[in-house]
């Protein structure tokens, strides 16, 4: 029988008779392992039985996790992979013990609200040899447990290169073969002695006398040097001896090389430092770099290099080709520069400079599964290592093309802007992609535009930015006004663009007005956050008091740039007009 349930509470209805001995059908919220009866106010019309299992605890499992001691480097360490909850409920990590010779953090991985993707990043300290820490796993509910992570040291093995020889024992060719053929993480290391000669009599050789351990050496290569196709540190520091951190100790000389890459990455977890790399040759197909990643190549870190300049940073040296090139093929989460932990980060710039076509060139990642893939911080981009005299690459100074996505161009966090001058096109430009963060970087003296989105030239503004292409083709603000009495700068704007949306807004002066009257951004003065009305606007950007004592430059007419965040961190970063 189908009861006509009641249209107000407390009158019955008469049900109406369809069938005899069938089976009721239940309508309604199910009690865990209860016993009852189904009414019709009162009236039964048949019995039924709900089970429902309580929730169960999900399942944690221990997790392992493998730091090289050599260049340690942080690891991401995705727990969850292996654990499981019986009731398919969505998993939350946090921490519950913390290691002991580093740190960790719990990372959303720029999706706050998607709990899955989460992970751990362990960032080792600086006596690392092992450590551990544990972390609780819920399941939304009151249900959770607990898992170890152990973080094991490996020191692996290390190949030590001993002479400038282009080939054979004690070379840099022979480490490479030996590194790519020695499964698991290796290192480069160079021992390379300088001697002086002593002249004998006729027809004895000379006697060779170590003189020096230590001293930078070149090493002039005769052909292409083998693809990295297993995880290896190259540690050009070595050269300085134990603990040193630098200028470059060994360069790679290509001009001979007939070879239009220097170091091409196929593996990851890979490290490159103290290096110089330059002269290598062009090729047709743009893929020419002194340093290329490619072949899905990720989790690799480049610092510390001078690439495009001789050792000691100041002489033109350049690549035919880019300086580095991150190929549409490469892997996520490659790192340009600084690491940003507060170590060495000085020390771990690249000096990208005087370079054939763009400083770095970033193109589409097939693999992107990270909202964060490469991240270039704190690099010298188009200057010399004095990080003031011009040394321009002769393209952009980044190059962002193939609709590459989500890549970070400095930071918000103190210390991870690059320094991007001289250079004979953009200082950045986006030929297509979106989600790529440009922020903090001093950028100025470019031949283009400081930021160009499109590769084009100036974009105007539509209303409402509801147009697309390279990250979004952000709007930009106007600025109408700006004061400063010495130690607080008040300016004034107005800005269109997407409805109810929060935008970072970031300031700088530059020393010499942009003839094109869309400025660069040479000194961060400040940054603020602002919220867009239902119509797009914001009709003025006070408040905003930016305190830097260097503002007084304002008062001499000198020019103001913003720029502009939606998104942030994540999203388009887009060059205004001066002031």
């Amino acid at each position: 029988m189908t009861p006509e349930f009641a249209s107000a509470a407390g009158v019955a209805q008469a049900p109406t008779v369809t069938a005899i001995n069938t089976l009721p059908t239940f309508i309604g919220s199910s009690a865990s392992n209860a016993a009852g009866s189904a009414t019709d106010n009162n009236n039964v019309f048949g019995s039924f039985i709900v089970t429902h299992s309580p929730n169960q605890p999900p399942v944690a499992e221990n997790d392992t996790a493998i730091v090289r001691t050599i260049a340690p480097v942080p690891v991401k360490i995705n727990v969850l992979s292996n654990d499981t909850d019986p009731d398919g409920n969505p998993l939350t990590i946090s921490l519950v013990t913390n290691p002991t010779q580093g740190t960790a953090a719990v990372n959303d991985n720029g999706t706050p609200n998607n709990p899955n993707d989460d992970f751990i990043t362990y960032t080792p300290g600086a006596n690392f040899s092992g450590d551990s820490f544990t972390y609780r796993v819920s399941d939304g509910t009151t249900k959770s447990n607990i898992a170890t992570v152990s973080v094991l040291s490996d020191a692996g093995v290390t190949f030590t290169v001993t002479n400038t020889n282009d080939s054979g024992p004690g070379s840099l060719r022979q480490a490479m073969l030996n590194a790519n053929a020695h499964p698991g993480a290796d290192t480069i290391a160079f021992q390379i002695t300088t001697f002086i000669q002593i002249p004998r009599l006729p027809f004895k050789k000379p006697i060779q006398i170590p003189i020096a351990f230590n001293l930078p050496q070149t090493i002039n290569l005769a052909s292409a040097l083998p693809l990295i196709t297993d995880t290896v540190t190259i540690d050009g520091w070595s050269q300085g001896g134990p603990g040193f951190q630098g200028a470059p100790r060994i360069e790679l000389n290509g001009a001979a090389a007939n070879s239009p890459v220097g170091l091409d990455i196929q593996a990851n977890n890979s490290i490159v430092r103290g290096l110089a790399i330059n002269r290598f040759s062009d090729e047709p197909s743009y893929n020419a770099a002194g340093i290329k990643l490619s072949n899905g190549a990720a989790n690799n870190w480049i610092y510390g290099n001078y690439i495009g300049t001789n050792l000691t940073g100041n002489i033109d040296r350049g690549n035919a080709g880019n300086g580095i090139l991150i190929e549409r093929t490469a892997g996520t989460e490659n790192r340009i520069g600084t690491n940003s932990d507060g170590l060495n980060d000085i020390a771990e710039r690249n000096v990208i400079s005087a370079n054939r076509r763009n400083g770095i060139a970033i193109e589409n990642n097939f693999n992107a599964i990270d909202n964060k893939l490469t991240i270039v911080a704190r690099n010298y981009i188009g200057i010399q290592a004095d990080g003031v005299s011009p040394l321009g690459n002769l393209g952009n100074g980044v190059l962002i093309q193939n609709n590459a996505t989500n890549n970070t161009i400095g930071g918000i966090d103190p210390g991870t802007g690059n320094t991007i001058a001289y250079n004979n096109l953009a200082g950045i430009a986006v030929d297509s992609g979106t989600g790529n963060g440009i922020s903090g970087n001093s950028i100025f003296n470019n031949n283009g535009l400081g930021i160009d989105l499109g590769n084009n030239g100036v974009t105007l503004n539509d209303l409402n930015d509801t147009d697309t292409g390279a990250n979004k083709l952000q709007n930009f603000p106007a600025l109408t006004f700006a004061h400063s009495n010495g130690k607080k700068t008040e300016i004034k704007g107005t800005l269109n663009s997407t409805p109810n949306q929060q935008f970072r807004l970031e300031f700088f002066a530059n020393s010499i007005l942009d003839p094109t009257g869309f400025g660069e951004g040479e000194t961060f003065l400040g940054s603020t956050i602002v919220t867009t009305d239902s119509s797009g606007k914001i009709v003025s950007l006070i408040p905003m008091a930016v305190t830097c004592p260097s503002v007084n430059l304002l008062q001499q007419r000198r020019s103001i740039l913003l720029i502009i965040l939606r998104n942030f961190p994540q999203d388009l970063r887009s060059p205004t007009n001066r002031l």
